[in-house]
């Protein structure tokens, strides 16, 4: 997967790359990982309700968000997909425990899912309609001191209203 910026006449290009996962499946992929990677940090950091509307309308516009403090298998992930899907598009992170108060705690995931794996999972029961972008998150360096040397996986399901019901294909 590559990225490629450049300045020209004093804007900013992006240059987005579509990954073909099968015949019949293409992910378009864009480059806004940094901001978005500065959003979840005051999110996970600060849970005020201006940082988490701030993450939240960088994303979807939509307060359709769910926390897991690591991957989940693959019959409660589609249901999450569909669900989310049919209401408006949704965001799920892994690597956060959510509290029994209702309050969460970022301590990141062992290891990071491979997209194509995450693909693999969900090809056999999600329609290829439904649209998700996957995003990493590997707080390294200082700058993020409480979420140093943790990282996370967000799935971003897009609202995609005119493909409206998704319904599991198995």
């Amino acid at each position: 997967m590559f990225f490629n910026k450049e300045k020209r006449g004093g804007i900013l290009l992006t240059i987005k790359i579509f990954i073909i996962l099968d015949h019949k499946r293409m992910i378009d992929i864009e480059d806004d990982a940094k901001p978005m990677k500065d959003l979840f940090y005051e999110l996970v950091t600060e849970p005020t309700k201006e940082s988490f509307q701030n993450f939240v309308e960088s994303t979807i516009g939509e307060d359709n968000i769910d926390f897991k403090r690591e991957w989940i298998d693959r019959e409660e992930l589609c249901k999450l997909f569909l669900a989310m899907a049919n209401s408006g598009g949704g965001i799920l992170i892994f690597g956060i425990a959510e509290n029994e108060n209702g309050d969460f705690e970022p301590i990141g995931i062992e290891t990071l899912m491979d997209s194509a794996d995450i693909q693999n999972k969900i090809e056999k029961y999600v329609p290829a309609s439904l649209k998700y972008k996957i995003y990493n998150f590997c707080f390294e360096d200082s700058k993020y001191d409480k979420l140093k040397a943790k990282n996370f996986q967000m799935v971003l399901i897009e609202d995609v209203p005119e493909k409206l019901p998704f319904l599991s294909i198995d």
